[in-house]
């Protein structure tokens, strides 16, 4: 009987013990301090090997943190800027460190491996589903990326953007009806879920990264291979590229009509081109093709493609620290200037 009774006792207290652990980690992860801090070494360990920083705080990653923390909690504000396009727009912005009043109000929906037709659906869900724009009494500016290197993703049943909505059972994602959010609830629970998964990996992660930078073995600053990047994207891009990237840029159309329809301010933006891209024509036709676009539909402009230097991309297209402290210094006034007086930038064209 003592033996039983000690063997209850000590399997209580073990959970006992794992249950404050948990709460301990709640605590810890939901610690908007402590998560700025390890934000912050994480930024400077992106930047001291001109690599691209992952702004997830303590999600699995930022297309996680995006649908946890920012699209269940949408709600249709007097005014909002939304930022829409693939992984080179998700590194365009630092939000975090941008006035309350304005980076609460502007929405970076930046999500990678994502093509136009996943734009498009994507803002029908903001306008119809979320009620994001296109409201009574709302104004808001959608701020199109434009970049070839959407083009080159391909609808896959289990790909990242489709798989990507089904991660939690809060959203239902088909081809062609497109995105909505499911009846599910709990998103407060699932996010805390995943903030202690995330934070535990996290801190594994930089552990282990600091032993071995302590070591003397840790990683060394990115070396640009350009030949490589354009041989990668030739074949993501595949011999049939010319139709691939007419038909996606059928959807940019789309969007842009559909916002239009619903009385949403639009501006349309020519992302950075590395030099490399102009050993392809990958870059030079889609620009041609998104001008007889936009021309056609008297949306403006904003053209910059050239406004990073090489040194500014961790990779073949995405912008570095460096080039996303440039883009979001750039990106800063235009939502400010917006969401003050509904004022929109001059036009390159």
């Amino acid at each position: 009987m003592n033996k039983r009774f000690s063997q209850l006792l000590v399997c209580l207290l073990g959970f006992v013990l794992l249950g404050l652990g948990y709460i301990l980690l709640l605590a810890f992860s939901n610690n908007d301090k402590l998560t700025r801090f390890l934000d912050r070494i994480d930024y400077q360990s992106a930047r001291s090997t001109s690599t691209q920083y992952y702004h997830r705080r303590n999600f699995i990653d930022a297309e996680d943190r995006t649908i946890l923390e920012d699209l269940s909690s949408l709600s249709n504000p007097p005014a909002a800027v939304y930022l829409i396009g693939s992984s080179n727009v998700k590194y365009a912005t630092r939000l975090w460190n941008w006035p309350e009043k304005y980076g609460s109000l502007t929405h970076n929906y930046g999500l990678g491996s994502s093509n136009h037709r996943y734009h498009n659906q994507l803002i029908h869900y903001l306008v119809n589903d979320a009620k994001g724009a296109g409201q009574p009494g709302q104004k808001a500016l959608f701020i199109l990326g434009l970049s070839y290197h959407f083009t080159g993703t391909i609808y896959e049943p289990d790909g990242y953007f489709p798989a990507l909505w089904r991660r939690h059972g809060l959203f239902n994602y088909n081809l062609h009806s497109g995105l909505h959010k499911t009846s599910q609830g709990g998103v407060e629970v699932i996010a805390a879920r995943q903030r202690v998964s995330g934070f535990v990996g996290r801190l594994l992660s930089d552990s282990s990264s600091f032993a071995i930078d302590i070591a003397g073995f840790g990683p060394k600053p990115r070396i640009q291979d350009p030949k490589n990047y354009n041989e990668d994207w030739a074949a993501q891009m595949g011999p049939f590229w010319q139709n691939k990237m007419t038909q996606d840029l059928v959807e940019l159309r789309a969007a842009i009509q559909y916002l239009q329809s619903v009385g949403a301010s639009i501006i349309t933006i020519k992302l950075p081109q590395a030099s490399w891209e102009k050993q392809a024509p990958y870059s030079r036709t889609y620009f041609q093709l998104t001008d007889k676009i936009t021309s056609d539909l008297h949306v403006p402009v904003l053209d910059w493609s050239d406004t990073l230097p090489d040194d500014a991309f961790g990779d073949a297209n995405h912008p570095n620290t460096q080039g996303t402290e440039i883009l979001d210094a750039k990106l800063f006034p235009i939502a400010k200037g917006f969401l003050d007086t509904g004022a929109l930038p001059s036009p390159s064209r």
